[in-house]
């Protein structure tokens, strides 16, 4: 059994002018843990997807106000997606990837009402 390296998310916290960062399609296992460590990055766009991923990092993201692009697709994050999802880069962002996880539905329901064409 191969075991895959697994790296703290928050190595990248200190690097204060990186605004893309993409970590797809990497064999890793990446922890993305709350900590009280201050976060001062903002990213625009924040490819985690295929991490293998848990769990939504609510202390990270719900404090991310620039994000354009957010993929956390194809990871094992489980459970409800969190009502605060709903106001991260609520003016910025301009696409959302879930798909392929664990989740079950949202937490709350946007006040939104979606575009039909």
């Amino acid at each position: 059994m191969v075991t895959m390296p697994q790296w703290t998310f928050y190595l990248f916290l200190s690097l204060k002018n990186l605004n893309y960062l993409n970590l797809h399609g990497n064999n890793i296992r990446l922890s993305v843990i709350d900590s009280p460590h201050k976060n001062e990055t903002q990213f625009k766009v924040l490819w985690l997807a295929s991490c293998n991923l848990k769990v939504f990092a609510a202390e990270f993201l719900r404090f991310q106000h620039q994000l354009e692009f957010l993929y956390l697709d194809n990871n094992k994050i489980e459970g409800l997606i969190p009502g605060w999802m709903w106001n991260i880069s609520k003016e910025t962002l301009i696409e959302l990837r879930l798909s392929q996880n664990l989740l079950m539905g949202f937490e709350q329901h946007s006040l939104v009402a979606p575009c039909w064409t």
